[in-house]
């Protein structure tokens, strides 16, 4: 099984902005992972304990790709892809995403 999981950010973070920093404190994030089966759901837990160690202030929801397709929760929040993570360039993935995500701010 090829374990990889797809990271969206959504909430006030991502909002586009005028060019000046967010006033957000959080940075939201879901994981979706394909399936619901053992392999899958540890790695998006990997993922998911990963990404809160390298993103400050990330609240981080995880979605089996089967709920997120019930739920239609990336078009409702419009969320935002911000790339892969697979098991095979975690590391690499993980820098990636963590680069895409906005700096947090204040007024």
């Amino acid at each position: 099984m090829k374990l990889d999981v797809t990271v969206f950010g959504f909430g006030s973070a991502f909002v586009v902005h005028d060019g000046s920093e967010t006033s957000a404190q959080d940075v939201d994030l879901l994981i979706v992972h394909p399936s619901t089966h053992v392999a899958s759901c540890q790695f998006a837990i990997v993922c998911k304990r990963r990404l809160a160690a390298c993103i400050a202030n990330a609240h981080i929801t995880m979605l089996s790709a089967g709920e997120e397709q019930h739920f239609q929760f990336i078009r409702t929040a419009r969320a935002v892809r911000l790339g892969a993570i697979r098991a095979d360039h975690i590391t690499d993935d993980l820098r990636t995403i963590s680069a895409a995500v906005p700096i947090l701010g204040k007024y």
